[in-house]
């Protein structure tokens, strides 16, 4: 269905900054039908996942898979629907996050389109 080519997000855990930044190459969004929940939500796997969190003390690589759900009445791409999906590489983290561990990420992106400004609808048939 499309990509997300770039992201950049700054948070705190214990008020410890970190940051979290995109790898190389987009991640691949797939539809895979309609939610059985919500009439106005799609959900979606998000592969090719590849990030790097890194802050004071820490720093870890992430690659792997994201399912989650686009929100028609909102706009928003709900990832982390689904615990788990990313595995863990490059860890230097004090021990607090290893190499092999298994993360989950949770992320609420806004998503609208370029020439309008708008979110864009996404319909299922």
């Amino acid at each position: 269905m499309g990509a997300i080519d770039a992201i950049a997000t700054d948070c705190s855990i214990g008020g410890i900054e970190f940051v979290m930044t995109k790898g190389a190459a987009p991640w691949a969004i797939h539809l895979l039908g309609q939610n059985a929940s919500h009439a106005t939500w799609v959900d979606v796997r998000v592969s090719d996942v590849s990030a790097r969190w890194q802050g004071f003390g820490c720093t870890a690589d992430f690659k792997g898979t994201l399912h989650g759900h686009y929100e028609n009445d909102t706009g928003n791409l709900v990832l982390g629907d689904t615990a788990g999906g990313l595995l863990t590489s490059g860890a230097n983290c004090l021990g607090l996050i290893n190499n092999g561990d298994v993360v989950s990420l949770h992320a609420s992106l806004h998503m609208v389109m370029a020439s309008s400004g708008t979110a864009p609808v996404i319909r299922v048939s």
